[in-house]
């Protein structure tokens, strides 16, 4: 048995043992014989023989001295020896499957490396095998990993920071050493040893692609260089049609940056950029753009029935607003202005029932069953340069203009039977719509190029360091070792519960003087 933290038993045995023995001490006891009636007769007495005697501690206090002797050695965190003399520890191995280390063999050739020097390392023993990026984790013997790590199915996925997440979360689970195999960047550790691929990857990359129509077509390039070369081409396309080619000037150093603007000839629904390059990552070399509809952004500036606000809220949630989007105000009729694109909502008192639904083709008011919905007119009529497409009784409850801003009137007050309807949400979806300036989604909408750009795959070798030099310092003293702290512990708890029950409780002890005759 060793002690991975022997400080502890050097700090606190020697109280202990100085205690222990103040308590054994204790316990020897002095009695002597007094004459009764040499006393009572007021003579002086021949002083008695002083006799001593050892008696034996009670067994509580033996407990107790245990207890704490326990507790002292499971702090300096005992280990046992078990096992063979050629068994290790559990030494775990991160592989790295990304996309960096999927390139060529890089993976078979940090396996082969590892194989013989983790075995001559610790010896036989358990392997936790731990795959990133998915996380998985399996224990094997140490002869056998490199077979199961050979057997990994690249990916395609970038892992910098899975990497990095595995390799803490070993740290945090295991006292033993941790062999990484990956090209990705990690923090130094004196338990962590990287191996990683010999040959360092050149990659160039596309980092933003923006495409614009005004004031003329243009196509905004940004490329990142972590390679050694000095040129490469970019092309902008469009479905099998190249729309524009030029040679650029790559950025000398790692990680630098150099922007391209190209003029357009035109521009269709999408649009594609691509560099062409002497890299090994190609996942990084294309970027896409495409024309999408800008949904609006809708306001509520006024004090507006409640279902007509949850509708907005909805809409926004399902339609996303863009940067470039259009913004929609919901006002009420004291709040009219012809300066931005508005729902008029009337707040008024109804003024009468229901009588023939009158309604004219229109955006606005496609796709509902007026005649379904039961609607009251109200007081406040829509006023002048409005254009009825809903009327009831004669009376416009839905009104639209389109000049000197797209407005719509709603001059109704919903039953909650038509509230609760589709035909309620179609009809604002409709009104959304048509204020963002478009029809049906079609060429009148508000538009935008959205871009696709994948992450550029930062190489970033790790440092220089003898991973060998360092992992033969990892080599266990004490292979085969179990930590028993934890029996330790549980055998001090014991002993100090048995003290407990056996201590005995506070009393008087008479004074016992021999009967003289």
């Amino acid at each position: 048995m060793f002690f991975a933290s022997p400080i502890w038993l050097a700090l606190l045995l020697p109280p202990w043992a100085a205690a222990a023995v103040w308590l054994m001490w204790s316990r020897r006891g002095e009695r002597t014989d007094v004459p009764f009636i040499a006393l009572w007769r007021g003579g002086t007495a021949e002083s008695p023989r002083e006799r001593r005697q050892f008696r034996p501690p009670p067994i509580a206090l033996i407990a107790a001295l245990a207890a704490v002797l326990l507790a002292i050695i499971a702090s300096a965190r005992p280990k046992l020896e078990v096992g063979s003399a050629g068994e290790g520890p559990l030494v775990t191995v991160v592989l790295d499957r990304g996309v960096t280390m999927a390139v060529g063999d890089r993976i078979a050739e940090v396996i082969a490396a590892a194989r013989p020097v983790v075995l001559e390392a610790f010896g036989e023993g358990p392997t936790d095998l731990i795959e990133v990026p998915d996380g998985t984790s399996q224990r094997v013997t140490r002869s056998a990993w490199s077979q199961v790590a050979s057997r990994a199915t690249p990916t395609q996925e970038q892992t910098r920071d899975a990497v990095q997440f595995a390799v803490q979360r070993a740290l945090a689970k295991t006292d033993g050493p941790i062999v990484v195999l990956s090209d990705q960047p990690i923090r130094d550790d004196p338990r962590v040893v990287q191996i990683a691929p010999s040959k360092p990857l050149q990659n160039v990359a596309i980092e933003k692609f923006v495409v614009r129509e005004s004031p003329r077509p243009q196509a905004m390039v940004t490329v990142v260089n972590y390679s050694d070369q000095p040129r490469a081409t970019v092309r902008v396309r469009s479905g099998e049609r190249t729309l524009v080619e030029r040679a650029i000037d790559l950025p000398r150093a790692p990680g630098g940056e150099a922007t391209v603007f190209l003029d357009l000839p035109s521009l269709d629904s999408s649009a594609v950029a691509e560099i062409e390059a002497a890299d090994d990552l190609a996942i990084d070399n294309i970027a896409h753009a495409k024309r999408q509809r800008s949904f609006p952004s809708i306001e509520v500036r006024a004090p507006v029935p409640a279902e007509v606000r949850r509708v907005a809220e909805a809409y926004a949630k399902a339609r996303s607003a863009h940067q470039t989007s259009v913004t929609i105000a919901i006002v009420d009729e004291n709040s009219i202005a012809s300066d931005f694109p508005s729902a008029i909502v009337s707040t008024s008192a109804v003024s009468g029932g229901g009588g023939a639904v009158i309604v004219a083709a229109h955006p606005v008011s496609a796709g509902v069953d007026w005649a379904d919905a039961k609607l009251q007119a109200a007081d406040v009529p829509p006023g002048e340069n409005w254009r009825a497409i809903v009327s009831v009784g004669g009376r416009g409850v839905v009104a639209v203009r389109e000049s000197p801003q797209r407005q719509v009137w709603v001059g109704f007050h919903a039953s909650d039977e038509f509230a609760r309807t589709p035909e309620f949400v179609i009809f604002w979806t409709n009104v959304f719509d048509w204020l963002a300036g478009g029809d049906d989604g079609g060429a009148d909408a508000a538009q935008h190029w959205s871009s696709t750009v994948i992450p550029p795959i930062r190489i970033a070798p790790p440092s220089a360091t003898e991973w060998r030099a360092k992992l033969s310092t990892l080599k266990p003293t004490h292979p085969g070792a179990t930590d028993i702290t934890s029996p330790v512990l549980l055998l001090s708890v014991i002993c100090l519960i048995l003290a407990a029950g056996a201590w005995p409780g506070r009393s008087l002890t008479p004074i016992s003087v021999p009967r003289t005759v």
